[in-house]
């Protein structure tokens, strides 16, 4: 532990001093305030490691933001051994910001899912990812995991990129409906809109 420099401001032993400190464990340098009766160097020397652990810790809390929250979530739930490969398409999609970011210049396997943008994709044939080979819009290489296609779970619809569709059997909630996709490819129309009777079937109320 070393103390780099400190700064004494008031009258020595009274609750009006403070001793503003920076100090590293070889870690990180850090600084932080003494104030009162602890506002000396005797205390400061003796006190330095935890001193300087505290600092970090309401460092790191004021730079903390929700993006870096979830992405310590993200990388504590790898740490553990979740099998990601493991999940149906449904958890997946609830789960999208737990797999890893698309990237170029990266081998992906048939069937390996990754997200971009926060949208769960699923690779549909074997290749070298390239800076503009965007998953959105290379229907050749991704198509989008979606909620409610394995038919048993439906998610809300969504509007398809060119990467994306509903298939014959998936089943969405739309307007207060469930609807179930009637369409032997990709259906990207959206359900209850007139003309879309024939590739959209109504099954019910939305639960």
């Amino acid at each position: 532990m070393e103390v780099i420099s400190w700064a004494t401001s008031g009258e020595p032993g009274s609750d009006a001093c403070f001793m503003d400190v920076t100090a590293t464990d070889g870690v990180s340098a850090e600084s932080f305030r003494v104030s009162g009766t602890d506002a000396n160097t005797a205390y400061v020397i003796a006190h330095a490691t935890e001193l300087v652990a505290k600092a970090r810790h309401e460092r790191e809390l004021a730079e903390s933001t929700p993006e870096r929250q979830v992405v310590a979530i993200a990388d504590a739930v790898k740490a553990i051994g979740v099998d990601l490969d493991k999940l149906d398409d449904d958890t997946a999609v609830k789960a999208t910001v737990l797999f890893d970011e698309w990237e170029p210049g990266v081998r992906y396997a048939t069937g390996k899912r990754l997200q971009r943008f926060m949208r769960l994709y699923r690779v549909r044939q074997e290749h070298t990812s390239q800076s503009d080979w965007e998953p959105a819009d290379t229907p050749a290489l991704y198509e989008r995991v979606l909620p409610g296609q394995d038919g048993t779970a439906p998610g809300p619809w969504e509007p398809q990129d060119g990467s994306g569709g509903y298939g014959p059997g998936n089943i969405v909630t739309h307007k207060g409906f469930m609807w179930r996709s009637t369409f032997a490819g990709k259906n990207t129309w959206e359900p209850g809109v007139q003309g879309t009777e024939a590739v959209w079937e109504k099954v019910g109320p939305a639960a």
